[in-house]
Parts: structure tokens; C-alpha cells; sequence
């Protein structure tokens, strides 16, 4: 528990952001393990770009929110934060909702 009393959202199953302007783009994480997480977001009008695929901020928010919970479990009790982030893609995302799968490949500097 933290001092609030609420569940530690990093031993909870289920990551639930606070309110802030990344909970505008509705992303819904589940914790798999320590090593696992995954993330749905609905790819909406409000996310697409003028091309009507979902834009590149919104894709790089939903892999950021995603890959954060297993980082932070890698490195816990220290704190990280987005260094350094390459997106590839084959084809614009125009259907939804988005989904990530983000799984620890590696862990420490080396």
C-alpha cells in the first residue's frame, strides 16, 4: 500500500494512470509479469493524422506508457525515464484500437 492507501501500481495487475493529459488518449495497460506489459488505446479522430493514420505522437505515447511499466520493474527501487526511442513502421494504423506488447529483452547498462 501506499501512503495514500491505495494499491502500489507496480505490484498491481492493472496500471491506472492518474489524471493527466496522456489519460485523454483512454490507453488501458495490464501488467503481465514483471517482464510483460500490454497496452489498448481506440484510434480515434482525435489521434489521426492528416492522412488518417493514427499520428506518431500517439503511437509513441501508447509505446511509451507500455514499455515504461517494465522498465520501471527492471530497474525498481530506481526511477527511469525515456532516453531515446526509435519507432519503425511498415503501414499508417487507420483501424484500432492500438495494441502494444512490450516484453524486458535486456536488462542492465551493458
Amino acid at each position: 500500500m501506499t501512503a495514500a492507501g491505495a494499491a502500489d501500481p507496480m505490484t498491481a495487475g492493472l496500471l491506472v494512470a492518474a489524471p493527466h493529459s496522456i489519460s485523454d488518449l483512454d490507453i488501458t495497460t495490464e501488467q503481465r509479469s514483471a517482464t510483460e506489459s500490454i497496452a489498448i488505446a481506440p484510434v480515434t479522430d482525435a489521434v489521426r493524422d492528416p492522412a488518417g493514420g493514427a499520428g506518431v505522437g500517439f503511437i509513441a505515447a501508447i509505446v511509451d506508457v507500455t514499455a515504461s511499466s517494465v522498465a520501471l520493474c527492471a530497474v525498481r527501487p530506481d526511477w527511469t525515464a525515456t532516453a531515446d526511442m526509435v519507432l519503425h513502421h511498415a503501414a499508417p494504423l487507420r483501424l484500432g484500437p492500438a495494441v502494444v506488447d512490450c516484453r524486458l529483452v535486456r536488462a542492465g547498462s551493458k
